[in-house]
């Protein structure tokens, strides 16, 4: 991890010899936030999920449907890793410098900008300590919002072994698509933004491609900036021109700005009208409640140039 090495990966699973169910599982966790995610083992040996029992498999399927859920997100800093060498695995120490106590911290990492990570190593742990940076954290799956500057000590199934202690940092934009069986199965015709704001601009540049030629190195790409920030009106996100002659079946964003119970959302000058539904249309928004706390959601059309005005009496200080 500390070296930087924008490619990387392991036999997850270990290529000799028969892992229990727990270290298959807390294994599978670990390599679902590395580069390259592969399970491989000497001729005979079986890494199937299925192989190692019921609550073991429940917990692997789990890492890998995350996984699978995030690869717009993966994909993204692979295109950044390629023009500089920076891949999505970053060291604490490199995004924090100032802060002595990452210097030596080897078994917690940055996946992108937006996702620390602490996988499980020791058998049968309960408690998992996990050093915070400062600045605003939340618990990616039970929502709890966190101060930094501070130790966690993250409760973890030692039954079960579906805990994985990731949080999102705030200031920062997590992109999702639905979960597929391999990658791509179907074309992905919407991507999911979570948007976590603070005062500083959170940044994010969503990039897609064919995935399968180098027609990219000739401008065949989808390339487009996307910022968000608090100010005095309640929240700015800006999504840029996309760049690149690549057309995508993308056709919509679903946007989720968390930590804000909008009074209204207007776009490019034009207001947006309210619903109730959380199937909500183009062109419309909501506000609802999640692991998170509150939020405001909309959808807008991808492929193009949108400033986004979320005004608001109650915006949380992330």
């Amino acid at each position: 991890v500390n070296l930087g090495e924008p490619h990387w990966s392991m036999d997850t699973g270990g290529f000799f010899g028969h892992p229990t169910p727990e270290n298959y599982a807390r294994w599978m966790e670990f390599a679902a936030f590395v580069p390259i995610d592969r399970v491989h083992g000497s001729l005979g040996e079986k890494r199937q999920p299925w192989v190692y029992g019921p609550v073991s498999e429940a917990a692997a399927v789990k890492a890998l449907d995350l996984r699978y859920a995030l690869l717009p997100y993966i994909y993204s800093y692979e295109r950044m890793a390629t023009e500089t060498g920076i891949g999505i695995v970053r060291p604490l120490f490199w995004m924090f410098p100032d802060d002595k106590k990452v210097a030596n911290e080897s078994s917690a990492w940055m996946f992108g900008d937006a996702l620390l990570v602490s996988p499980v190593l020791v058998s049968g742990e309960s408690k998992h300590s996990v050093y915070l940076p400062d600045g605003v954290w939340y618990d990616y799956f039970r929502g709890t919002r966190l101060e930094g500057g501070q130790t966690l000590h993250y409760a973890v199934d030692a039954q079960n072994w579906k805990d994985i202690p990731v949080v999102v940092r705030s200031g920062t934009v997590l992109v999702s698509q639905p979960v597929q069986n391999y990658v791509g199965e179907a074309p992905a015709q919407e991507v999911t933004f979570d948007v976590f704001p603070d005062a500083n601009v959170a940044k994010f540049v969503y990039y897609d491609d064919d995935g399968e030629t180098y027609a990219y190195e000739k401008g065949d790409y989808y390339r487009q900036l996307i910022t968000a920030k608090i100010d005095m009106r309640g929240i700015e996100l800006f999504f840029d021109k996309p760049a690149g002659r690549f057309h995508p079946a993308l056709r919509t964003y679903l946007v989720r700005v968390h930590g804000v119970h909008a009074q209204a959302v207007t776009s490019n000058g034009v207001k947006l009208g309210v619903v109730d539904s959380e199937s909500v249309q183009e062109g419309q928004w909501i506000t609802g409640q999640d692991r998170f706390g509150s939020y405001t959601a909309f959808r807008l059309c991808a492929n193009q140039l949108s400033n986004i005005v979320i005004a608001s009496t109650s915006v949380s200080s992330h």
